[in-house]
């Protein structure tokens, strides 16, 4: 509790009910949750104070306590709306959206008419995976405020999560009707047009996506494509995850022949093998010192910078190769029967999407059932339950204590004949080593993968598995399972196939 003497001196529930607001005001918010918690203890039934405590925590970010002091508050205030939608907002923070919803659910029932907790219902519906119940959500929203442009945006997002491009596309520019400076609206509707294809516009709204904080300690301008390379010294940072930084550092060789002496700075776990991108001069890690730089461009920005359209991605593959001191253990470890194939069927857990596209071990192991080859796990996390079933069933092999970092992965992925994985870095990097690979999809993908098509413009040893419906991986691991018996069958007779 603070020790502010302004505080200390209050001896009264009201006095320093008023003093924590005010100190709200200001966005204090270390000193406001310390009067409201010590005008708690003087009237424990204070239902607003409580509701102002979970404002308060919420805004410092202690998220789980807010959800404790609003619920203490809803149940002394039951008729309160702010206080229940409140509670929706910080369960949804949370990632707890089934609670989410009977908080909004419980705000409608007091004003059927409140707009904002029928978007944020919707919002949390999403959130699920329900899309047509977040649908009609923005539709309640919008007959009560047919100008309400959040949720026009929040449509469009809706139906971009059914793979419903064109209707996704009508709802984004209607957003920019009501709203044309709304950045996050352009940068959806980017996401759209790459989806669509259209990679002349949707390279120009992909601009407008929020950059992470790491990037703003670049130096010298942003370069966008239009200023002479020629003698000048650029920087190319990572931005997102480990498959975007495998997908698109082949542009770094592309830069490089623009005349530039090029730097890239990566995950920590990239620095080893991606030190042998051809044309960089050097290549930092996170939280390493930056060299000096002339001008920068993420890596994600270089498909805008360069004018890259469908026609013209740069796929030429093998742009990646593994240390070549690090794959002849595993070519010892893999001597043997052939084929080998390679399996990645979970990303990274904290991802938001990765409920959608990762696959338990048990389901992907009894769809390809006993076909005559030797499984391997690409992993390097392997959760609990895969653990214990790859240990009940001896298969696939585990290999994740030898993967230090990306470049071993490379070395695995340089001995294996065939990539089965969901969408992961595994995945692009198997295409960037120009490795066969069958790369399993949601219904609704990430934009790089498109729609409808069954390979892929960036990766050519790449087959796409797409699931036909929302969750339906069945069918998808019914077509692998087809795909690997005649695959098996054409190595057995003459070699891997292409």
């Amino acid at each position: 509790m603070s020790t502010d003497p302004e505080i200390s001196a209050l001896s009264s529930a009201a006095g320093l009910a008023e003093a924590g607001h005010a100190f709200a005001r200001d966005k204090k918010w270390v000193e406001a949750i310390a009067a409201f918690e010590r005008a708690l203890t003087l009237d424990p039934e204070a239902g607003l104070v409580y509701g102002a405590l979970g404002y308060c925590y919420e805004k410092a970010g202690r998220l789980a306590e807010a959800v404790e002091v609003y619920r203490r508050s809803a149940a002394l205030l039951p008729d309160s709306l702010a206080v229940l939608f409140n509670l929706g907002n910080t369960l949804r923070l949370l990632d707890r959206m089934d609670e989410a919803l009977a908080a909004y659910q419980g705000a409608l029932k007091l004003d059927p008419r409140h707009v904002t907790s029928w978007n944020n219902l919707g919002l949390s519906l999403h959130g699920l995976g329900r899309h047509e119940e977040a649908i009609e959500c923005y539709g309640r929203a919008l007959e009560i405020r047919p100008e309400y442009a959040e949720a026009v945006n929040n449509l469009g997002s809706a139906y971009l999560a059914k793979n419903d491009v064109g209707s996704a596309l009508e709802a984004y520019a209607a957003a920019l009707l009501l709203d044309p400076g709304q950045t996050k609206v352009r940068f959806n509707e980017g996401v759209a047009r790459l989806m669509a294809g259209d990679f002349e516009g949707g390279w120009a709204g992909y601009e407008f996506r929020t950059r992470p904080p790491w990037l703003d300690g670049l130096t010298g301008p942003a370069w966008d494509g239009e200023a002479t390379l020629e003698g000048r010294t650029i920087l190319l940072p990572y931005e997102q995850g480990f498959g975007d930084t495998v997908q698109f550092v082949r542009y770094a060789p592309l830069v490089a022949a623009l005349g530039a002496e090029v730097h890239l700075q990566v995950q920590p776990s990239m620095k080893r093998l991606l030190s042998r991108v051809g044309g960089v001069a050097s290549v930092v890690a996170a939280g390493e010192p930056l060299p000096q730089h002339d001008t920068h461009c993420t890596l994600m920005s270089l498909p805008h910078a360069l004018g890259t359209t469908l026609s013209t991605v740069p796929a030429k593959v093998p742009y990646l190769c593994a240390p070549p001191e690090l794959v002849a253990p595993w070519a010892e470890r893999l001597s043997g029967a052939r084929p080998v194939v390679g399996l990645a069927w979970s990303g990274n857990p904290g991802h938001h999407l990765d409920r959608n596209r990762s696959i338990p071990l048990e389901s992907l192991m009894r769809a390809l059932g006993n076909v005559s080859a030797r499984f391997v796990s690409l992993q390097k996390e392997v959760r609990p339950a895969d653990a214990a079933f790859m240990a009940s069933l001896g298969s696939p092999s585990d290999f994740s204590a030898h993967l230090v970092d990306f470049a071993d992965t490379a070395a695995l992925l340089s001995q294996v004949d065939l990539v089965i994985s969901v969408d992961t870095a595994v995945a692009h990097l198997a295409g960037a080593l120009a490795k066969p690979v069958w790369i399993l999809l949601p219904h609704a993908p990430d934009f790089r993968w498109m729609q409808g098509r069954q390979d892929s413009p960036w990766y050519p040893t790449a087959s796409l598995f797409r699931q036909p419906r929302p969750g339906a991986w069945d069918p998808v691991l019914k077509s692998v399972r087809e795909a690997l018996s005649s695959w098996i069958g054409g190595f057995v007779a003459g070699g891997a196939p292409d």
